[in-house]
């Protein structure tokens, strides 16, 4: 026998010969070595899958040889290839990178011919992409801020209670998002995140974050009232406890003040004289708003009252003229008993004294309206009825006896300086008398029929200061003049005689 060298083709081995000693023969027969060509395999595969998936491993080669190979340098294990010369493994879900190599590979025909063969496939793990968030504290009417942070590029997908919203993650693993305008706390709830590139890992996510929303300082003020000039008022502010409230009186530098823990707060004015409004601006606490709101005070003037009064004649009333704030009521006194009276919607009244022999003053006390605030002043003015006295008249002589043809002489006085006089004439049987007026009677009086006496009656009335007093009357009687008549008969006489 031989051994053939190591053959790599069919060999075929002929018989030529066959010798003993000296003796040879031809010979003829041969032997064939059929060469069967070596198994192959290869591996395939390699990938990056997502951590707790499962990857796919592929073997290719010679039909239905047998492949050994092993996973992470582990315990050789094999695998059949199909008549075709394929065969797959799916690999156990995966957390972390696996390899895959091949062993060897032996085929199926006899001699089973075997070889050691060389491949790997690398399946990588590609980690889940996760995410946190966290969001903040704001005042009610503005807008929130969610922070994220997780895998770098990751799409974030949360949601606001109503629809599913997404962000992206930059390169950092950073985003933020702003939320709407918020007036009540808002919860945002994670639901997954995603990778942006090959492999597409996604990972259910759990976690909220809370818009915590802080709500605006309220702040509100009372006080609108009416009052009266010179006095004060209590402005009063109510809202969140401890707030600071800053406000304006008459639109001019803002002023503050701090509501108390009962969220209470008052301040009293200073004495108004002029219509005063008192203005909200803003409020303050752990927020900060703008607020609006006014309280108006409403300054009544203090209402006022003067006084006239007239001159009158002794022994009659007198009128006092009051004058000033439609119907008000007007206090006075004629010092010895106080009265009231209430002017009327012109802010008129009068008051008619008593009958008044002497001057009498009245004097005003005080003044107040009838209605709310029901102000009121006190006043210190006065008016005086004058009363003037009646004149009486002297007349001298108070009573005359003239002869005819003659004047009167009839002197006028009085008592009270600047009495003027006028009277009237009766007169019976006698001319030249007449309604007059003087200090002075003095006319021509005759009498009308020779022999019979007359008379005038006159009737004097004084009057002073506009007082007319009392008349008095004063009687010329007027003596007829006497008359001579001289007769005798119609003769003669011789000179020296006597009739």
């Amino acid at each position: 026998s031989i051994t053939t060298p190591a053959l790599t083709a069919n060999t075929t081995y002929d018989l030529v010969s066959v010798a003993l000693g000296t003796c040879n023969q031809i010979q003829t027969g041969s032997a064939v070595v059929t060469i069967l060509p070596l198994p192959t395999a290869a591996i395939s595969g390699t990938a990056t899958i997502c951590s707790g998936t499962t990857g796919t491993i592929t073997f290719t080669g010679t039909p239905n040889a047998t492949v050994t190979y092993t996973i992470d340098g582990g315990a050789n294990q094999t695998i059949l290839l199909d008549p075709a010369g394929n065969a797959t493994v799916t690999t156990p879900t995966l957390t972390t990178t696996s390899t895959y190599a091949l062993v060897s590979v032996a085929s199926l025909s006899t001699p089973v011919c075997s070889v050691n063969v060389t491949g790997t496939a690398v399946i990588s793990i590609q980690a889940l992409p996760s995410a946190t968030f966290t969001a903040n504290t704001i005042c009610s009417g503005s807008t929130g801020t969610l922070t994220f942070t997780g895998t770098p590029n990751a799409l974030i997908t949360f949601n606001d209670g109503t629809a599913n919203q997404t962000v992206t993650l930059d390169a950092s693993g950073n985003a933020t998002f702003t939320t709407p305008v918020l007036t009540a706390n808002a919860t945002y709830t994670l639901v997954s995140a995603a990778t942006t590139t090959a492999p597409i890992c996604n990972q259910a996510l759990t976690g909220s974050a809370t818009v915590t929303v802080t709500p605006l300082p309220t702040a509100t003020l009372s006080g609108t009232t009416t009052i009266c000039s010179g006095t004060t008022t209590v402005i009063s502010f109510a809202g969140t406890a401890g707030a600071t409230v800053t406000y304006t009186i008459n639109a001019g530098t803002n002023q503050t003040i701090t509501l108390d823990a009962s969220g209470n707060a008052s301040i009293t004015t200073p004495a108004l004289t002029a219509n005063t409004t008192y203005d909200l601006v803003s409020v303050v606490g752990a927020c900060t708003a703008s607020i609006s709101g006014n309280a108006a005070v409403t300054v009544l003037p203090l209402p006022t009252a003067s006084a006239t009064a007239n001159t009158i004649c002794t022994a009659n009333t007198g009128t006092v003229t009051f004058t000033g704030t439609p119907n008000a009521v007007v206090t006075f006194t004629d010092g010895t008993i106080t009265q009231n009276i209430t002017l009327n919607a012109a802010g008129n009244a009068t008051y008619t004294t008593p009958v008044l022999t002497t001057n009498t003053t009245y004097t005003l006390i005080n003044v107040a309206v009838t209605t709310a605030p029901f102000c009121s002043q006190v006043l210190n003015s006065s008016a005086t009825v004058v009363v003037n006295q009646q004149p009486v008249v002297t007349a001298t002589p108070s009573s005359e006896i003239i002869c005819s043809a003659t004047n009167t002489n009839i002197v006028l006085s009085s008592t009270i300086t600047g009495t003027t006089y006028s009277w009237t004439a009766v007169a019976t049987g006698v001319t030249g008398a007449s309604n007059d007026s003087g200090s002075i009677i003095n006319q021509s009086l005759s009498t009308t029929t020779a022999g019979v006496d007359g008379m005038v009656v006159y009737t004097i009335t004084p009057t002073a200061a506009g007082c007319t007093g009392l008349p008095i009357t004063v009687q010329v009687n007027v003596t007829s003049r006497p008359t001579v008549i001289i007769s005798s008969p119609s003769t003669s006489y011789c000179e020296g005689a006597t009739t």
